[in-house]
This record gives C-alpha cells, sequence and structure tokens, in this order.
C-alpha cells in the first residue's frame, strides 16, 4: 500500500508540473503568452501646472504698488492664494501712487534692475513701458488654462504697435477694467435732491461756488474730449471756469481726493468710483452720483520686465490679482474693478451699479480706447492742469 500511495502521489505531482508549464507556455509555440503589465507613464504637466510649480520654488515675493489698499484685503489676498497654490504669497508694497511707477521703471530698466513686479493703469500711462520693451508676454497658455475669462480681457486691449521686439500691445496685457471716474459728494453737505440732473457744467455756476474738489493732475477731466459734444477747446474752457470758481486742487488722486471730502475740504468732486465705493463702505459720509457722462480710462494690467522677483511668479500673481483678488477686494470694500462684463455682475458691485444706472457697455464710459487717442491724451492733460491753473490764479470766467 506504501508503493501505491507514493506512485500515485507521484503521478499526481507529475500531472500538476505539466499543467502548470502549459498554462504558462512552456515550449508549446501555440501557447498564449500573458502579457506584463503595463508600466506606469509619468503624466506630463499642464501649462498651469508647471507655472505653478515654477513659481512654488522661488522666494514668494511680489513687489506691486499698494497705496491705498487695506492691509485687510492685502492679507485676504495672502490667504487666499497660499489656499488655491499651496505655498505663501509675500506682498511688499512700493512707495507711491501707481500712476507714478512707469517713469521710475523705465529708469531703473536701463541699469537692468526692477522696481515693481506688474503694473495696473491706465492705457496712456502703459505705453512708454510698453514701447520701452518693460513689458512681456504673459504664459498666455496656463493663463487661459486657469482663467478662460483672461482671453475675452485681452480682447479688449488695443493692438498698438510699439514694443521693441514688433509685438503689440495686448501681446503683453489684458483690460483690468476703466478708471470710471463718477461724482462723489460729502452726504453730510449735499442733499441728493441737489443732484438730480446734475450735470458737470453745473459745477461752474454759483450754487457750486467753492464746494468742488479736483485733483491736481486733471484726473477724468481730460478725457473729456472723448464725450459726446465736447473738444479739447470746451474742456479747456470747462477747467478754467471751473478753477476760478473756487475749485480747490488736490494731490493724490482719487485717494487724495476722497479723503478731502470726507474732512469736509469740500462737497463734491470727480473720484474713481471703486474709492467712493470703498469708503463709503467702511462708514465714511460719501456717496456715489452721476453726471450725465462716466469718464474712464481703459485700464491694463501686465508683468514687467525688469521685475522685482522671480518672474513665473509674477506671472501667476498677474493672473490671480486679476480676477480672485480683484473679486475679494469687492467683497470687503465694496469697490473692485469697474468692467462692463455681465458674467461679472454677481462679483463686482461697481458693474451692478453701472448697469443699474442704464451703463452697460465700453461705448457708454468716455476715454481713450486706441492708441491714436492714448497718444494725444496727454496733450488734453497739460492743457487741462494749465487751465485749471489759469482760472484759479484769474478768479474770471471766459467763454472760449
Amino acid at each position: 500500500m506504501k508503493r501505491i500511495r507514493v506512485g500515485l502521489s507521484v503521478a499526481i505531482l507529475g500531472i500538476m508540473l505539466s499543467l502548470l508549464a502549459v498554462a504558462c507556455g512552456g515550449d508549446d509555440p501555440t501557447a498564449t503568452n500573458v502579457p506584463p503589465p503595463e508600466s506606469t507613464a509619468t503624466s506630463v504637466p499642464t501649462a498651469l501646472e508647471a507655472l505653478i510649480a515654477r513659481a512654488e520654488a522661488s522666494n514668494h515675493r511680489i513687489t506691486i504698488p499698494l497705496e491705498g489698499t487695506d492691509p485687510e484685503v492685502v492679507r485676504a489676498w495672502e490667504a487666499a492664494w497660499e489656499e488655491k497654490f499651496g505655498f505663501p504669497l509675500e506682498l511688499e508694497s512700493d512707495p507711491g501712487h501707481h500712476r507714478d511707477a512707469p517713469v521710475k521703471v523705465i529708469e531703473a530698466a536701463k541699469s537692468n534692475d526692477g522696481i515693481i513686479d506688474t503694473w495696473n493703469g491706465g492705457l496712456p500711462l502703459v505705453l512708454s513701458m510698453f514701447e520701452n520693451g518693460n513689458t512681456i508676454e504673459p504664459p498666455w497658455e496656463a493663463v487661459y488654462e486657469g482663467w478662460p475669462l483672461a482671453e475675452e480681457l485681452r480682447a479688449f486691449v488695443p493692438a498698438i504697435p510699439g514694443a521693441p521686439d514688433g509685438s503689440v500691445l495686448n501681446d503683453h496685457c489684458m483690460w483690468s477694467g476703466s478708471s470710471g471716474w463718477s461724482l462723489a459728494y460729502n452726504t453730510r453737505n449735499v442733499d441728493p435732491s441737489e443732484l438730480e440732473g446734475l450735470t458737470l457744467d453745473d459745477l461752474t455756476t454759483e450754487k457750486w461756488r467753492d464746494r468742488v474738489l479736483w485733483d491736481v493732475r486733471a484726473l477724468g477731466l481730460y478725457v473729456l474730449p472723448f464725450a459726446p459734444g465736447w473738444s479739447e477747446d470746451r474742456m479747456r474752457v470747462y477747467a478754467h471756469n471751473l478753477g476760478a470758481n473756487g475749485a480747490k486742487l488736490i494731490s493724490g488722486g482719487s485717494t487724495g481726493l476722497i479723503q478731502s471730502l470726507i474732512q469736509g475740504e469740500g462737497d463734491i468732486s470727480l473720484v474713481s468710483m471703486g474709492t467712493t465705493a470703498k469708503q463709503k463702505n467702511a462708514g465714511a459720509p460719501v456717496d456715489i452720483a452721476f453726471a450725465e457722462v462716466v469718464l474712464g480710462n481703459l485700464s491694463v494690467t501686465c508683468i514687467l520686465n525688469p521685475g522685482k522677483n522671480d518672474p513665473d511668479m509674477a506671472a501667476l500673481w498677474w493672473a490671480f490679482e486679476n480676477f480672485e483678488a480683484e473679486y475679494i477686494d469687492a467683497e470687503i470694500s465694496g469697490g473692485g474693478a469697474f468692467r462692463l462684463i455681465e458674467e461679472e455682475a454677481d462679483k463686482l458691485p461697481l458693474v451692478r451699479i453701472a448697469f443699474a444706472q442704464g451703463i452697460t457697455d465700453l461705448s457708454q464710459v468716455a476715454g481713450p480706447k486706441t492708441g491714436e487717442e492714448a497718444a494725444i491724451s496727454g496733450g488734453y492733460r497739460a492743457t487741462a492742469i494749465d487751465a485749471l491753473k489759469a482760472g484759479i490764479a484769474s478768479g474770471e470766467k471766459i467763454t472760449e
């Protein structure tokens, strides 16, 4: 019996080995070979993922003009950035108003030094930097991937030639909005009934004598020749008569104007809507009013060359700033960008205000919108500044 059991065991073992050989193919040319597991291919990062990775490898710092930006807004930007991208953002402020930056940028670039990383401002002011090669083409593929609306905002920028490499302005920059200058008034000194049907010409009448504040650099005023029915000569007369009617000139742009209104130095002014909305939201006694036209430079945002910090970090911030940062600013301050795009009306209060007033597209905002108009606006500004000062000096109104 023991021999039989051993024999059976050997036989069974032989059968099992044969079956195993067949299953594995053995030397049988007709056997089906089982392919090895597929190797795991390394995924290629998208353009946006690659940009984020390069930015993460930087020092995470961005330098921009932050004059007039509430520290609470800056902290909210930094927090939202880290939540979105997973690494910190350190925002550093360059002293002074953003309109002073172009001259500093151009001069510093002569020594290959960067002053700021990105710039956001009026069309006429960007042209000198653009023509000097101080703006660069952003990584559009990565930006469109993360922020598809950027393609539409890019299209709003005129294709102005003049860059040293032969590119045009909307190769480099996208629309950030319009400056949107409207009337701002001190609610303690002005009753809303005084503003019903108010026109800009009314500000030169006795009713408003010694009550008007205006920017010393003629903000808003110098784009009047682009408004229907206006010309450079009509603007000159108007500016002179504003001065002769006791207008007080204030430095510091819209920030300086709104602070002067709050302090009671005057009752009414022409101020950026965003600046007024922020102060109203903070509880200041100011509010927005409209005359017969909204005045506004087309504003663009661009990445600078050379920048002060890492260019990939700058590119990522540039896109984030024009979308998430704008929406955060609007939520906290009540201001934010003024760009008339319907899909952003739920995020930008100024767009809702404009829509409620029947202002729904750029054709209703007077200001330079082409390269030619931007080029001549500098002359209009000089005319407006001189006329304001002449009116103040003479105290006498003119008709021509």
